[in-house]
């Protein structure tokens, strides 16, 4: 394998993300025709699991939809706004603290409009809100046994609670924070590998103008699909048999986050000579794939000219070392079949 190659996978393992910006898709088109905007064709959601001496923080809603309920320190991120000062914002504004965030928890999805982003962190500052105002109407911590469900504004701030929990008691908690490049799509950026007689190769597309090697790209920007179903559409594209039966032998593990890469940002549309929004993000996740039909167990055929490559991932390299910390302690990834039990 080309060395800059592994260089390149290796930067955006250790990082948990690419400074490279994705503008295309290598899966399809379609998604091109309209950028990413907040307000226009997708909502980000923030928010925050904090505790401290065994206490996590609640704030009671000041919503006339839910006046008097309680819920964890969440809220919309703002256009033009990062994630990580979204969530620092409505720390602050909701419970009267001063917000770092130190990770990411996890990301939840319910189809490609809606996306929520939990953090947990640290207070730094400010005092426990006692007087209320159009955000909140006050903030207190509970410990976890003292959380009356029947007085949340939504019960699934205590599968939040649970999935910080369990992270935590994994003897690690999540230092991942969203890596700054700036996006038009959302999209996955994808580390497919697939193991064949004890060795691993990953599935690498050919860069832009067809020079180099990178991690694919597949995009859900307008569409509900799951990352499981383009990674399927990726390899059809690319097998020799690229039929159903052929992709339908392949089975994918459930997807590990190990980087999100957000940093809104404006540029010139060339159609209308007008600042344009763009509010794209990039999740970079890990899939592992394997032949079902054990007859048959060998690598997927590559068409002549695809615009990918298997590359094999040396056994003890760093590399490997890389992608087996990061699938250890991976963001964890919640796919949301309705939003009955999401909040905002």
């Amino acid at each position: 394998m080309n060395i800059s190659t592994t260089k390149a996978v290796l930067k955006s393992l250790t990082n948990n993300g690419s400074k490279q910006t994705v503008d295309r898709c290598v899966t399809c088109k379609p998604c091109l025709q309209i950028p990413t905007s907040l307000g226009v064709n997708v909502v980000y959601i923030v928010a925050a699991v904090i505790s401290e001496n065994d206490k996590f923080l609640f704030i009671q809603e000041a919503k006339t939809s839910c006046y008097g309920r309680w819920y964890l320190p969440a809220g919309r991120v703002d256009k033009e706004e990062t994630l990580c000062n979204a969530i620092k914002r409505e720390v602050l504004e909701e419970s009267g603290y001063v917000f770092k965030p130190t990770g990411l928890v996890c990301v939840e999805f319910d189809g490609p409009a809606w996306m929520r982003f939990v953090f947990t962190g640290v207070i730094k500052g400010g005092s426990l809100k006692k007087k209320k105002d159009a955000e909140s109407l006050q903030a207190q911590w509970f410990r976890y046994e003292e959380i009356e469900p029947v007085k949340l504004r939504s019960q699934d701030a205590m599968r939040l609670i649970d999935a910080t929990s369990s992270y935590a008691a994994r003897g690690t908690i999540s230092k991942i924070l969203p890596f700054s490049t700036g996006h038009t799509l959302q999209a996955y950026r994808i580390l497919l590998i697939f193991t064949w007689n004890k060795t691993e190769y990953m599935l690498l597309s050919l860069g832009k103008q067809g020079f180099g090697l990178e991690l694919p790209t597949a995009c859900f920007s307008g569409e509900t699909v799951s990352v499981k179903e383009l990674v399927t559409q990726f390899l059809s594209k690319c097998m020799v048999e690229s039929n159903s039966s052929a992709t339908n032998k392949i089975t994918f593990s459930t997807p590990k986050i190990f980087g999100v890469e957000h940093n809104p940002w404006k540029s010139e549309s060339k159609m209308t000579s007008r600042n344009v929004a763009y509010d794209g993000v990039v999740i970079d996740c890990i899939i592992r794939a394997k032949n079902n039909n054990t007859r048959r167990s060998d690598l997927p055929r590559l068409k002549p000219g695809a615009v990918c490559k298997w590359v094999t991932v040396s056994p003890g390299s760093e590399l490997e070392v890389t992608i087996k910390r990061n699938e250890k302690n991976p963001i964890a990834f919640m796919d949301l079949s309705s939003r009955s039990d999401t909040s905002l």
